[in-house]
């Protein structure tokens, strides 16, 4: 027994390190080896840089290839959606009600577990390889002078590289990780490319199922040998058998409430998606909703249905080497084009600005033909209107931005710098040089720092006012009662940078104190108001709470119903 017990936690160990430590680092070390050229970067320089710091190597490829598996994961769960139950039978189903990976590890033989780890290395280094290493291949040889991307830009400022990961980490990345336009999205290009494939290849049954316009007019009736049959544990597909028996089928459940009726602009789907509406309402339901897992799905075979399948998985494979072809090179030259036309000069430029440029005025563009599409067919009246109150709302947005994202984060990031980075980065015989650019980006880290932590905070006019905003959106927001609250925050910042400027340079000069004398108080003078600010708040806040305290101990002590007794307000309690 004790052989067993030791037997099963060994295996599960085993299997855990390999799911969990290992499959993630070979994925990321893969990711590294067929992106090589999109860095400029070689073998060499790959295993000198391992030779020299292999924790750090090892846990950034094992991160990497974390990422990947999380989004790849997140992919297939959006494509079980769209296609037919069944069809991606040889990938695990993490929405499998029956799916426990514990248990699976100590009841499947090793061996099996093995053949899977096996499988699975297979298909994630296949897709790696379409993803990256030919669309990689192709940029070499049609553009030869696109790679690689300049990630390392010369600059004399002391922390240029600063800037630029506060905005990948704080404005970059929460755009890109925001999930419900990028779902909604691809959930709209995935099932468009589903359907168009699916149409022109006659698959419409194996693909889609119950929601092909064919299996919709005719019921499925697979004939003899014309139906399939999926073994989940094993992965395996016999196309031989017929459908399962009515006993392993799912039990009746009632059906879902009915979406809620969709907004007068709505996106006609057409043919390709049923010929109904599929309004933005109606996505977000599809992709949030709590679907019936439903393992297997009858389907008709049509004729030369193995040259179809083969045909589908060439059709895949090419569309997944066009779009990331198109989505490695269209953003980086976008960009490259608008800031050396905005900056006017040919300087290198770091691929994250081209690459965000890039993809903001790609997004713009495409939504501003979205909407033309929908506005025209509902007449010039109705698209004034609406341009109307989109021009009103552009217009709350360029000040809201102009104060939030601008002023705001500027004027804190240079208190911030006169607080801490000067008073102990630049000595009394130096002179500081400013960088906006990076005061900026310190103030965008440091403004989104304070506002998690005023709505994490009790209740107080700046809570309010965020609370506001976020309630309110930006159609039904109050720009002049939003205004006229954070004209109080400028204040208060203004002030912090100009009072103390002002006593240094202004007040000093006129009582003889010498230039260096004053120069020093500039440089001290920040930090120490900030002190005394904060020793100050922190008393005032520590008095209030004592006082509440006390206040709550009379109480409990000598206060019954609403009326005071046996307490002389002459003498101490305690």
């Amino acid at each position: 027994w004790h052989c067993g017990v030791c037997y099963l936690i060994t295996k599960v160990s085993l299997l855990l390190v390999m799911e969990i430590g290992v499959f993630p680092l070979i994925c990321g070390w893969w990711l590294h080896i067929c992106s090589l050229s999109l860095f400029g970067d070689n073998f060499k320089r790959m295993r000198s840089d391992f030779l020299e710091s292999p924790g750090a190597s090892v846990f950034l490829h094992w991160l990497g290839g974390m990422v990947f598996l999380f989004y790849y994961a997140s992919f297939i769960m959006m494509a079980r959606r769209v296609v037919r139950p069944g069809v991606l039978w040889f990938l695990r189903n993490l929405n499998d009600p029956d799916f426990h990976p514990v248990q699976e590890m100590i009841t499947i033989p090793f061996y099996r577990h093995v053949r899977r780890f096996t499988v699975s290395t297979v298909i994630l280094g296949t897709s790696i390889l379409l993803l990256f290493w030919v669309p990689l291949q192709m940029v070499v040889f049609f553009m030869p002078t696109f790679l690689p991307y300049k990630l390392t830009v010369f600059s004399e400022a002391p922390v240029s590289e600063l800037s630029h990961e506060i905005l990948l980490l704080q404005v970059v990345l929460p755009a890109l990780l925001e999930q419900k336009h990028t779902r909604r999205v691809l959930h709209k290009a995935l099932r468009t490319w589903t359907y168009v494939v699916a149409w022109i290849l006659g698959l419409q049954s194996y693909l889609l199922g119950k929601a092909s316009p064919h299996n919709a007019a005719a019921p499925p009736a697979p004939a003899a040998g014309g139906g399939q049959a999926a073994d989940h544990d094993e992965g395996f597909v016999d196309d031989n058998e017929g459908p399962p028996p009515p006993q392993a089928a799912p039990a009746p459940v009632n059906p879902p409430p009915p979406p809620p009726p969709p907004d007068p602009i709505a996106l006609d789907a057409g043919p390709f998606f049923g010929g109904g509406p599929l309004g933005v309402a109606h996505v977000d339901q599809v992709l949030d909703h709590e679907e019936v897992f439903v393992e297997w799905e009858p389907y008709q075979r049509p004729t030369v249905f193995p040259l179809r399948v083969l045909l589908l998985i060439l059709t895949l494979c090419a569309s997944v080497v066009a779009f990331s072809f198109l989505f490695l090179t269209m953003p980086v030259y976008t960009g490259r084009r608008l800031l050396r036309i905005a900056l006017g000069t040919d300087a290198p430029i770091h691929e994250l600005y081209t690459c965000a440029c890039g993809l903001y005025v790609m997004w713009l563009i495409t939504k501003v033909a979205w909407l033309l599409a929908m506005w025209l067919p509902l007449g010039w009246v109705a698209v004034k209107k609406t341009v109307h109150s989109w021009l009103l709302i552009s217009f709350k947005i360029v000040v809201l931005c102009g104060v939030l994202l601008g002023l705001i984060p500027l004027l804190l990031g240079s208190l911030f710098d006169l607080v801490v980075v000067v008073p102990f980065r630049v000595t009394a015989d130096q002179t500081p040089i400013p960088y906006p650019i990076q005061f900026w980006a310190l103030g965008i880290l440091h403004s989104k720092i304070i506002w998690t932590l005023t709505l994490m905070g009790p209740e107080s006019w700046l809570k309010t006012v965020i609370e506001t905003m976020m309630r309110g959106g930006l159609a039904g927001l109050d720009l002049s009662f939003v205004m006229r609250r954070l004209a109080v925050v400028v204040l208060v910042l203004w002030s912090a940078l100009a009072v103390p400027y002002i006593c240094a340079f202004g007040f000093l000069p006129v009582v003889g104190v010498p230039l260096k004398t004053q120069i020093i108080v500039w440089r001290f003078v920040y930090p120490t108001v900030a002190a005394v600010c904060v020793g100050a708040f922190s008393l005032l806040h520590g008095a209030g709470k004592v006082q509440k305290v006390y206040h709550k101990i009379k109480n409990d002590r000598y206060l019954i119903g609403l009326q005071l007794v046996n307490y002389d307000p002459r003498r101490s309690v305690f």
